[in-house]
């Protein structure tokens, strides 16, 4: 699935994103995604990736733009794996800070900042109460995302266990959808296979690779584009209808 270019403010020149905001595309879209393993088998940027394609989809269909993509957040419990880089949670919080100043400053009368990556959520939820604008959002519940992204696979009856959560079935389907060419299906692999939320919490407390040595939480080899097409589909329907709702509260 490609991203469409058209709405992204990187490849616009300062003269045409100035034109679309005074034709009417004054809702900003900030992703905001990570760089951290997922495993032999996802690159680095899944998250980003994932970010993107839910800012460009979302755009779309609400006349509005997404702004340079906020590719490193906080992952401190991945740092085991080579590639990886962290920001700490209060610099990840005065980069977007500082994000949102400059968009309202050039005219955007909304911002939703769209976090991919579970680490980023408190971060960003605190730059949106912290920065003083009451035009500035985003969707705060990571674990109903996180959720919406699995309800594809446990629909079809796969065991809560294989599931698992980083690196699992749910974020290999999306990009076995979104970005199928980025896969290295002959390096999927079994990671942990368990007590999700034991696993989780253990994750947080001393890092991933404490719980998986390959960084992985659940089977992705049981993953496929088909679930990433439906997952995907059901995120979008989600955050549109959650968007569509609070811009009555703005």
């Amino acid at each position: 699935m490609k991203v469409d270019h058209e709405v992204m403010t990187i490849f616009m020149t300062w003269n045409e994103v100035m034109e679309k905001i005074n034709n009417g595309r004054k809702t900003l879209f900030i992703p905001v995604g990570s760089t951290e393993q997922h495993g032999s088998h996802l690159p680095l940027y899944t998250d980003s990736l994932l970010a993107t394609h839910i800012s460009t989809s979302l755009a779309k269909r609400m006349n509005g733009l997404v702004g340079p993509l906020v590719s490193l957040g906080y992952s401190p419990y991945h740092l085991h794996f080579p590639g990886t880089v962290s920001l700490s949670s209060q610099t990840l919080k005065s980069i977007l800070l500082d994000y949102i100043s400059s968009a309202v400053n050039h005219g955007f009368e909304r911002i939703i900042i769209i976090p991919a990556h579970g680490g980023n959520f408190k971060a960003v939820n605190e730059a949106i109460n912290e920065s003083g604008f009451s035009n500035v959002e985003s969707y705060p519940d990571f674990e109903r995302f996180s959720e919406i992204i699995n309800q594809p696979a446990l629909k079809r009856g796969i065991p809560r266990e294989l599931v698992g959560a980083h690196g699992g079935i749910g974020e290999t389907s999306l990009m076995l959808y979104l970005e199928p060419d980025l896969v290295r299906l002959d390096k999927l692999t079994k990671g942990y296979v368990g007590n999700v939320e034991k696993a989780r919490e253990l994750m947080r407390k001393q890092g991933i690779h404490t719980v998986s040595d390959v960084g992985i939480i659940g089977d992705p080899t049981l993953s496929s584009s088909e679930m990433g097409k439906e997952a995907f589909e059901l995120l979008i329907t989600e955050l549109y209808s959650y968007f569509n709702k609070t811009i009555n509260k703005l």
